[in-house]
C-alpha cells in the first residue's frame, strides 16, 4: 500500500516538474502564464499624477524607411513601447496593446510607436502578422536615454503633448484596464 502512494507521489512530482520546465523554457508557454496572471488583476499599470522629465529627442524608422522623431510629434500623446519577439512578457502584453491600439488608433492626437529592441523589422512584422497584431513597428535610429529605456523588456513610456514623460512601465502590463484608459483619455484632452 505504501509503495503505491510513493509511486503516485513520484509521478505527480515528476509531472509538476515537467510542466514547470516547459513553462520556464518555452517562451510561448511562459507568455500564456503571464497573460493568465494579467487577467486575474496582476500586472496593472499604475496611473501617475503629474508630468515628469522632458523626453529627449529620439528617432525611429518604420519598415518602409520612413522616419519619425519625438520632437516631430509634439502636440501628440505618444505610447512608446520597447519589445522583442523572443520576450515572453512582451508576448503576454501584446493582446492588451493591440486592443488599446484598436480602440485609440483613430484618434489624431495619439501616436503608437512599438520599437523592436533587436531592430529586425522583418522578423518583428512577421511575428505581428502571425498573431494578427496591426500596430506599426519601428527600429530606433538614435540612442535612447537610459532613463527612458535601460534594456528591460518590455518597457512602455507615455509622453504627453508637450513632450514630458507622464508614465514609464517595465514588465508586462494589461493596458486594457479602465484606470489606464481614463489616464490616456485625460492626456488626450489636455
Amino acid at each position: 500500500m505504501k509503495k503505491k502512494w510513493f509511486t503516485r507521489s513520484n509521478i505527480l512530482n515528476a509531472l509538476f516538474l515537467l510542466i514547470l520546465v516547459v513553462i520556464i523554457v518555452n517562451p510561448t508557454a511562459k507568455s500564456y502564464v503571464i497573460r493568465g496572471l494579467m487577467k486575474v488583476g496582476l500586472f496593472q499599470p499604475s496611473v501617475p499624477g503629474k508630468a515628469g522629465e522632458r523626453m529627449q529627442d529620439a528617432g525611429f524608422r518604420d519598415e518602409d524607411g520612413q522616419t519619425i522623431t519625438i520632437s516631430g510629434l509634439q502636440g501628440k500623446v505618444i505610447i512608446l513601447n520597447f519589445w522583442a519577439t523572443w520576450c515572453p512578457p512582451c508576448r503576454a502584453e501584446m493582446p492588451s496593446l493591440e486592443s488599446l491600439y484598436q480602440e485609440f488608433s483613430s484618434h489624431q492626437q495619439l501616436e503608437f510607436i512599438a520599437v523592436d529592441a533587436d531592430s529586425d523589422l522583418a522578423k518583428a512584422r512577421q511575428f505581428l502578422q502571425q498573431n494578427s497584431y496591426t500596430f506599426p513597428v519601428y527600429a530606433a535610429t538614435t540612442d535612447i536615454s537610459r532613463e527612458v529605456y535601460n534594456g528591460t523588456l518590455p518597457t512602455t513610456v507615455i509622453i504627453d503633448k508637450k513632450g514630458y514623460i507622464r508614465a514609464r512601465y517595465t514588465g508586462a502590463k494589461d493596458y486594457t484596464n479602465s484606470d489606464f484608459k481614463k489616464f490616456l483619455t485625460g492626456l488626450l484632452a489636455e
